[in-house]
């Protein structure tokens, strides 16, 4: 029997066996630092044609920081034009634009298989072959361009960049402090929104007390809704005087869309 060499394969799958599209969803008109959630769908005829991974965009300063959705393996049947594909979520993200104007969605190649047939063997072969031969392709989405509106003018003072629906809780480990003995204030931001993308301020204790730089304490899923949960910064304060003392006010400025 003839065997078929594996480099004339992949000229055989052509764009409509195996294709990658983006979908655009959840933007909210697009605004700067608002969730925009893209997804990158698969679409494949027969058995094992999938994308299996990215490669990386070659870009710059990326006009987005993106966060990885966890997608579902799993297919769905689809039609396209009146043809029945499988499809399946090859990636997604949640997108938060970090500059206003037209801004173009990052392309991504993907590496792709597909499972075809030698029409040389049976079906018994074929079978026993593993069902066809592997055939490695590149497939690209088609590019999107999103036009992202700025934040309202002027920022109020104290504005660090949060945009969404929040709410702020402090808390003190314990009110009463022995000298030297080492304490937590805890600075905690919850809701939904760029909860990633806020900063530690910088709080000015009193006199008398040392401290030191906050953990971060991430409880945060990130969802086709965007991202929500809460967000704590964890203060270590270590009191050197006996006294009593005011800890710092803390204000947090943000911005709600809903709310202009």
């Amino acid at each position: 029997r003839h065997a078929r060499c594996l480099s004339d394969w992949s000229s055989d799958v052509c764009s409509s066996d195996l294709f990658v599209y983006l979908f655009v969803g959840g933007c909210r008109g697009n605004l700067l630092s608002v969730a925009t959630v893209c997804r990158f769908d698969g679409f494949g005829k027969g058995e094992g044609a999938r994308c299996l991974q990215k490669e990386p965009s070659e870009q710059g300063e990326e006009p987005f920081v993106s966060l990885e959705i966890p997608t579902n393996p799993e297919f769905t049947l689809a039609h396209v034009n009146g043809v029945a594909y499988k499809k399946y979520k090859a990636k997604e993200y949640v997108l938060y634009p970090q500059k206003a104007g037209q801004i173009q969605i990052p392309k991504l190649t993907f590496d792709c298989m597909v499972m075809q047939r030698d029409l040389l063997l049976d079906r018994i072969d074929d079978f026993l072959n593993g069902g066809g031969i592997g055939v490695n392709v590149k497939r690209s989405a088609p590019q999107l361009v999103l036009n992202v509106k700025p934040l309202p003018t002027p920022k109020p003072s104290g504005f660090s960049g949060g945009v969404c629906h929040f709410k702020i809780k402090l808390k003190m480990g314990t009110a009463n402090l022995l000298t030297n003995e080492l304490a937590t204030f805890r600075r905690t931001i919850s809701g939904t929104g760029n909860l990633k993308l806020i900063t530690a301020p910088d709080l000015v204790f009193p006199d008398g007390f040392d401290s030191y730089p906050p953990q971060i304490v991430d409880e945060t899923t990130i969802t086709e809704d965007g991202v929500s949960g809460s967000i704590s910064f964890d203060y270590t304060l270590v009191p050197r005087e006996v006294g009593k003392f005011e800890m710092p006010k803390v204000d947090f400025v943000f911005f709600d869309p809903q709310k202009g």
